[in-house]
């Protein structure tokens, strides 16, 4: 019977991400447990986008916090990542001017570089552009795209480098609980004893959280 500190649930790119981040901050003994590939699951069919645009703050602010990790993968986790600073435009109707105008205002006072450009400056951008619809373009200079797979594997390699193991092809079945408190996880192989389990398993997730109640 294995144990571990934490048990992550997923190799994508959040799973992976996570056992990265617990090795770094000193946690001794994580274990990644992927039922397939590392990044079999939505990573590998993610539209690779990498983007401060969102319509909330709380998820602004994390990606605001993540575009540093791309624009910097080297010296932050080491290896490739692919990513493509080609910015990004947002496209709305006349009629949602204002909602424009507040959503790059928040994402702005957050610290993103965003603006709100007239139709014939986005134009300018890439003169191919339709934009007889629209009258204003929201603008972030600094996205752009990442390569999904090159990210996932270059936080597998980091966080193998510092003590994190993955284990592949193995399904987790089930969180083990006693009362209110988790035990660890049943898998396919035997079970991992743990104190914590974090589960990034994206659209498998509820087949381990329905049995919790």
């Amino acid at each position: 019977m294995q144990s571990a500190d934490v048990v992550v649930v997923g190799a994508g790119v959040n799973g992976l991400s996570s056992a990265f981040h617990l090795a770094t901050a000193g946690v001794k003994r994580v274990v990644v447990v992927e039922q397939r590939h590392v990044g079999a699951g939505a990573t590998g069919k993610s539209g690779a986008l990498v983007r401060t645009h969102y319509t909330n703050e709380p998820e602004t602010r994390l990606a605001f916090e993540s575009l540093k990790y791309f624009q910097n993968w080297g010296d932050m986790v080491g290896g490739e990542c692919g990513f493509q600073p080609v910015g990004l435009l947002v496209f709305t109707p006349p009629a949602f001017r204002d909602h424009l105008d507040a959503n790059v205002a928040m994402h702005r006072r957050v610290g993103a570089n965003a603006c709100v450009l007239t139709a014939a400056e986005a134009q300018q951008l890439d003169p191919s552009l339709e934009v007889s619809d629209v009258t204003h373009v929201g603008y972030e200079p600094e996205s752009g795209f990442a390569d999904p797979n090159a990210t996932a594997f270059s936080f597998a390699r980091a966080a193998t480098r510092h003590g994190v193991e993955i284990q592949l092809e193995t399904l987790v079945t089930r969180i083990l609980t006693e009362g209110e408190r988790v035990t660890g996880v049943e898998t396919s192989r035997g079970t991992i004893n743990a104190a914590r389990v974090l589960v990034a398993a994206g659209a498998w997730a509820n087949q381990l959280f329905q049995p919790l109640g």
